[in-house]
């Protein structure tokens, strides 16, 4: 699984801190989260474009799409989780 990084190098797109993805790991202090580690910053760096979808869950988890690749969740019951939930957008709407 590639980390949406790697992919907006492939699309040769900016990398900026999403504002979603912030609010998902900081909801109390999305705006100016003084208090994260360069570790945490770097999670929510994706490319400019990417659409974050947000499935909430009894562990909620993000979906991440740079153009017209997804980015999924490397827990694997995390992604059987997603694949249920998300099979109607996913192409063909079946989940194995």
């Amino acid at each position: 699984m590639l980390p949406p990084i790697a992919v907006g190098k492939a699309f040769s797109e900016d990398i900026a801190p999403h504002p979603d993805i912030l609010h998902f790991l900081f909801p109390d202090d999305p705006e100016s989260p003084s208090h994260l580690t360069n570790a945490w910053r770097k999670m929510a760096l994706v490319p400019t474009s990417t659409k974050v979808h947000v499935i909430e869950e009894e562990n909620s988890f993000l979906l991440m799409t740079v153009h017209n690749v997804h980015c999924y969740p490397g827990v694997p019951f995390l992604l059987r989780q997603l694949f249920t939930k998300c099979k109607v957008r996913l192409p063909g709407g079946v989940c194995l």
